[in-house]
């Protein structure tokens, strides 16, 4: 038979004991990867909030120069604030 006792992990299957690293290897791998994805998610989350933040912010300072509340060279120098 070519597959014989361990070869789904019970004995000394691959070379490893204990047969793939005693299963907590890849309890532990897929942890960190569901946390992973996790982090990369809410990143990604707050990042695009934080445009439309900043989007809204630019808005206002352009509204303010066009309506003439404030002078170029102030929206110039908040523009680069803000930066």
């Amino acid at each position: 038979m070519m597959f014989g006792n361990g070869f789904q992990g019970v004995g000394n299957c691959f070379g490893f004991a204990g047969g793939y690293m005693h299963g907590g290897f890849f309890v532990l791998a897929f942890l960190l990867f569901a946390a992973l994805a996790l982090l990369g998610t809410l990143f990604l989350v707050r990042k695009s909030h934080g445009n439309k933040a900043d989007n809204a912010v630019m808005e206002a300072l352009k509204m303010k120069l066009v309506t003439g509340e404030i002078t170029e060279d102030e929206y110039i120098s908040k523009k680069n604030l803000l930066k």
